[in-house]
């Protein structure tokens, strides 16, 4: 749960600051090795990517807010050369039009609209023979409607008729070969081919000249006196050509990258080109305007396609061999390392020791491959897969039963979204950060505005009243009932509403924590039983905190249920199926820790997969731990292991349960009415209790197990909550494990430190305060627990008294060792409205490196008082300008002040108003 300096600086840096965002992402996108084309396309502040009819959105931060993923057959689907967003002039409805090439048959061309919640619709196939080596066809935009294509075969112009496909206006056939690239120019298009020529058409398609070079040429751009091709030559090194207006080879320049892709003419002549260094990697190329190069960078294997040119950046979009990315950049072509590919509709929760991703289902971790792993940069995990079970009985003595296995449509009740709305609105999952938390509220607290772009999942965070939640990700408009929504937030206004620009946030629990939410009012292909109308809030979340190793070792799991129905549900229980896998799943043992309400697994012997070849490559070797599923907040009831390899207790583990046999289960009782305990209760040291590792007889294996807590009451409207911890304990020596002197001990400290609401107890203080003049205002940041507090003003104790303005911090120590940051700004109060006096204030860069610029405007006076201090509320620079005009563009210089958040006092007489400065060197 600590804040990080670093972590801090590379979230104002590259996700919600001022300055340049980078950033570097894998796409979850299926790219084949022949697919070489990836289109890219600015659509206001976002960016849209297509390949293989696949579309994906992604905004300014880097996240992706819309995606199409088809995964066609990469044989059947090739280049996706041309991506465009529209408007229907007659519905008013966003759609995409888009071009992909189809790599069997006559490898014709495929042009088609995507209209969100319909899909691909309007197909015109036009025939051509559209090679994999090359990148065409090339599209040039005329109009909003009318497009020239160079494709291999033809030449065409087609027009583009929204709900009925396009028309050819006129074709020609080509001789060129496969067309890479085109550019219009005053009398046509000038275009080049993979095939080297460079050539020239008029307005109808005819060609006016056409020359043929010994280079591949990959794409061209008008300049001054002729055009500017790049490519590769016949040696695989990158060249730049200049040719003269009627396509003669001036110059050309060569160097050591393999091939120039995207050449881009920048505002002050110069150059930037991507492609594939002479190392297989991405390749960024800054060059002045003959040529000459100014900076160079490499990123991750592969090359890049396209490129776009931003005010402070590049956008490259590119593939390796069988994936796609897109990275952003700032000016000089830096970025982030790679982030592997994630589904869209889940999230990744990490620590420093573990990591888990989340999918909107309601079995946890199950993904075909495990999702779960620790270490965290390992591929060994603890649990395959774990999924909630319900049964209850209502007032008419009738059973209703809910589960899930293995999370897909025919092995689990449940479906994500609420019992009240059967879109697919909330079928994804949410994930929020507390530092992404506290930078929003420093950033709100200083003039109660969000001065900086609000991250995609808190923009949209599903919580009541959120006019955000607008679009789903397959980009359909959502349907929910804005007052339905669940998600938990902290309302800073007290209005019952929630939206991030009143200064509201979600409330999480944990450094970073993901959420979701599903209902089991839907078919029930597991049991076959009458669904609760039950709502369930799933969150997992995880601490980072190097001083409680333990609870960095813990993933917690929270559960909130919500009855729905108008049944009072008596008898019920809540039970959890899980499928353990310590490393290598075949030569597992498990048993049941009855004191701390906990599940454990662990390996037979001291080598994990020794006797199984086929666990090699995911195996924890022999530094094993143990692994533990615990109920934190509640007694487990009952506990049942089944056989190894059987995911029910029953013959041939078929499918459904209309008989109720899974509620005997919860209820502690076989099928056939014999109560059931707990499996396993012993502790596997002791040679004389009841474990697997008493006999020597019992097969280690791949076992499931379940655990139930219950019965309890849930009338309707009622809420029951459950919070899990999934936990690794290293260093335990095997075979044989001493589980209650170690594992126990470490569950029962786990337990009651989270039971004590110490980790999650908030500070008092508000996010800003108004201080009179020569008064002062007493900070309060008491927290139950803690156990030391240090202001960044010097003070030591829970609250501290302040007398000047500025931005104050606390670290606050908690129980566990752990700390967390607090800030709250203070501004100054006068007589006079501050908002009256100064019409217009503005600083930009803002978050800067170095040199800032001051706008102001308002009521003049004869001099304006400049005052900037620190987080320590100290005066560290004072300017007096000249305010007559009641107009001030100045530059402000603090060369000597280092990295940090500053206020800056603008002072007129009597008047002032402050403003936020952040410094980042």
């Amino acid at each position: 749960m600590k804040y990080f300096c670093t972590l801090l600086a590379t979230l104002l840096l590259y996700h919600v600051g001022g300055q340049t965002p980078v950033w570097n992402k894998e796409l979850p996108l299926s790219i084949s090795t022949n697919a070489s084309q990836i289109s890219l396309q600015a659509n206001g502040s976002e960016y849209l990517i297509s390949g293989q009819k696949n579309i994906i959105a992604l905004n300014h931060m880097g996240e992706i807010t819309g995606a199409v993923l088809t995964n066609f057959v990469p044989a059947t689907y090739g280049f996706g050369s041309f991506i465009r967003p529209k408007i229907d002039i007659t519905t008013g409805e966003k759609y995409f039009l888009l071009a992909t090439s189809k790599l069997s048959g006559s490898n014709a061309m495929i042009i088609d609209e995507y209209r969100a919640g319909i899909g691909f619709v309007h197909e015109t196939i036009l025939d051509d023979a559209i090679s994999s080596s090359a990148f065409s066809p090339a599209f040039l935009e005329l109009s909003d409607s009318t497009y020239v294509i160079l494709g291999r075969k033809y030449l065409r112009q087609i027009t583009h008729r929204p709900g009925q496909g396009v028309v050819v206006n006129w074709e020609k056939p080509s001789t060129f070969g496969n067309s890479n690239a085109g550019v219009r120019t005053s009398n046509g298009i000038v275009g080049v081919s993979h095939e080297g020529v460079v050539f020239a058409l008029d307005a109808t398609g005819n060609t006016l000249w056409a020359d043929t070079t010994d280079y591949v040429l990959r794409d061209i751009q008008l300049v001054n006196n002729g055009f500017l091709a790049v490519g590769r030559n016949v040696d695989s090194l990158a060249v730049l050509i200049k040719f003269s207006p009627t396509g003669v080879t001036e110059w050309t320049k060569t160097y050591d990258d393999l091939v120039y892709n995207k050449l881009l003419l920048e505002a002050d002549g110069s150059l930037t080109v991507t492609g594939q260094s002479d190392s297989l990697q991405v390749a960024l190329h800054h060059l002045a305007a003959d040529g000459t190069s100014i900076w160079r960078k490499t990123y991750q294997p592969g090359a890049g396609r396209t490129l776009l040119r931003l005010d402070d950046g590049y956008v490259v979009a590119g593939q390796a061999s069988n994936y796609a990315f897109v990275l952003r950049t700032d000016a000089g072509g830096n970025t982030s390392l790679m982030e592997p590919r994630l589904n869209p509709r889940k999230r990744r929760v990490q620590n420093t020791l573990l990591q888990a991703v989340a999918s909107p289902s309601a079995t946890l971790f199950f993904d075909v491959e495990p999702n779960f792993w620790v270490p965290k940069d390992s591929v060994t995990t603890l649990f395959y897969a774990a999924a909630p079970w319900l049964g209850a009985i209502d007032q008419d003595s009738l059973l209703h039963l809910s589960a899930a296995l293995y999370g897909n449509d025919s092995l689990s009740d449940f479906r994500s979204g609420i019992s009240m709305n059967a879109s697919n609105d909330l079928d994804r999952v949410w994930w929020v950060s507390r530092a992404q938390i506290e930078y929003l509220r420093q950033d709100w607290a200083d003039n109660g505005i969000l001065d900086h772009p609000v991250p995609y999942d808190i923009s949209t965070w599903p919580a009541k009243g959120n006019a955000g939640f607008t679009y789903n990700l397959d980009f359909t408009k959502t349907t929910t009932d804005k007052s339905l929504l669940p998600a938990p937030f902290v309302d800073a206004n007290s209005d019952g509403l929630y939206s991030p620009t009143d200064g509201d946030y979600p409330h999480i629990k944990g450094d970073q924590m993901a959420w979701w939410t599903i209902t089991d009012s839907t078919l029930h292909t597991i049991t076959d039983g009458k669904s609760l109308v039950a709502d369930m809030s799933i969150s997992i979340y995880a601490y980072d905190c190097a001083e409680d190793i333990q609870l960095g070792q813990s993933l917690f799991v929270d559960y909130e249920i919500i009855n729905r129905s108008e049944n009072a549900y008596d008898q019920v229980f809540a039970g959890i199926w899980a499928d353990p896998d310590l490393g290598c799943a075949y030569d597992d043992y498990i048993g049941t820790l009855m004191a701390s309400n906990a599940l454990y697994v662990y390996n037979q012997d001291d080598v994990d997969g020794q006797s199984n070849s086929a666990c090699l490559g995911a195996t924890f070797k022999n530094n094993i731990p143990v692994g533990s599923l615990s109920f934190v907040n509640a007694t487990l009831h009952k506990s049942i292991f089944f056989q190894s390899g059987s995911i029910l207790p029953f013959p041939n583990n078929s499918l459904p349960y209309e008989n109720g046999s899974l509620y005997q289960l919860l209820r502690g009782l076989t099928p056939n009415g014999q109560p059931i305990d707990h499996f396993f209760p012993g502790n596997p040291a002791d040679p004389a209790s009841n474990s697997m590792c008493k006999d020597g007889n019992i097969p280690a294996g791949d076992y499931r197990a379940l655990g139930s807590h219950g019965p309890f009451s849930l009338s309707p409207n009622d809420t029951f909550r459950l919070t899990l911890a999934f936990t690794y304990h290293p260093n335990i020596p095997l075979p044989c494990p001493d589980i209650f002197g170690t594992v126990k001990n470490d569950l029962d400290q786990l337990h009651t430190l989270v039971n004590s609401g110490a980790l999650e107890a908030p500070s008092q203080l508000p996010s800003t305060v108004q201080i009179a003049p020569g008064q002062s205002v007493l900070l309060n940041a008491t927290v139950p627990g803690a156990t030391a507090y240090a202001w960044s003003n010097g003070a030591t104790t829970a609250a501290t008294s302040i007398t000047l303005p500025g931005q104050y911090s606390v670290t606050i120590t908690r129980i566990t060792g752990c700390t967390t940051m607090e800030t709250v700004l203070i501004t100054a109060a006068t007589a006079t409205d501050e908002a009256t006096w100064l019409d217009h204030v503005r600083i930009f860069p803002n978050p800067t490196a170095g040199p800032f610029h001051l706008e102001v405007r308002g009521a003049a006076h004869e001099v304006l008082e400049l005052t900037l201090f620190n987080a320590l509320g100290q005066a560290v620079q004072q300017q007096v300008v000249d305010f007559g005009s009641g107009v001030l563009n100045q530059m402000v210089d603090c060369p000597h002040l280092p990295t940090g958040i500053y206020s800056l006092r603008l002072r007129a007489g009597e008047k002032t108003r402050h403003v936020k400065v952040i410094l980042q060197r």
